[in-house]
């Protein structure tokens, strides 16, 4: 069901789809997988595009001016974004995930952008990662890139100005990071091979 300001839409095929005063847009593109997007308020955009098998793609969002776009190639993977805005200028929020591989697991979770829109990315690429990554507050940025299999990685931010950029490569590497208050700064974790880390940050 569409609605004028909310989208509710599970397919298997090919979809395009826009309300009638076009304050909420999806575009779903797939073959053989599921994608379930609902969104309320105005100016949001839920791009997603899979190819393989037993995908599935979940986009909650409202507030408005929110932006996601997923893309699964593969088997049996698994995206999640929910996004709750508050129609800051041009865009809210914004999550990208890219996965590429077989039984990848990523969850997006972004609150707030009144000040200056959160970004969130995630990038994974082989078999069994798994992605948790929240934000919340204002101007909170995230980039972690995930190769090779059975890596795992869970970051938070709860505050404003914050930065995370992260990647693993190799397998079997862990990553917990949480950032907490303002303006923390990006330490450009890198891990290869088995190799586990725990950070926390306390800004201003």
């Amino acid at each position: 069901m569409c609605s004028y300001i909310s989208l509710l839409c599970i397919f298997t095929g090919s979809f395009l789809a826009t309300s009638i005063q076009a304050q909420s847009i999806a575009y779903i593109p797939q073959v053989s997988n599921k994608t379930i997007i609902n969104q309320s308020g105005n100016g949001s955009l839920a791009n997603v595009k899979q190819s393989g098998n037993k995908n599935i793609s979940i986009i909650n969002q409202s507030g408005g001016k929110n932006k996601s776009i997923i893309t699964q190639a593969g088997n049996n993977n698994v995206a999640n974004v929910s996004q709750t805005g508050a129609n800051y200028d041009d865009l809210s929020n914004i999550a990208e995930i890219a996965q590429k591989g077989e039984f990848n697991v990523a969850n997006l979770n972004q609150s707030g952008g009144v000040i200056m829109p959160n970004i969130a990315k995630i990038t994974q690429n082989g078999d069994n990662n798994l992605s948790n990554v929240s934000q919340s507050g204002d101007d909170n940025k995230i980039d972690l890139k995930q190769d090779g299999n059975d890596n795992q990685a869970n970051l938070s931010q709860d505050g404003n100005h914050n930065a995370i950029s992260a990647e693993q490569a190799g397998g079997i590497n862990s990553l917990n990071w949480q950032q907490n208050g303002d303006a923390n700064p990006d330490l450009f974790i890198k891990q290869t091979g088995g190799a586990s880390a725990t950070i926390i940050q306390n800004g201003s």
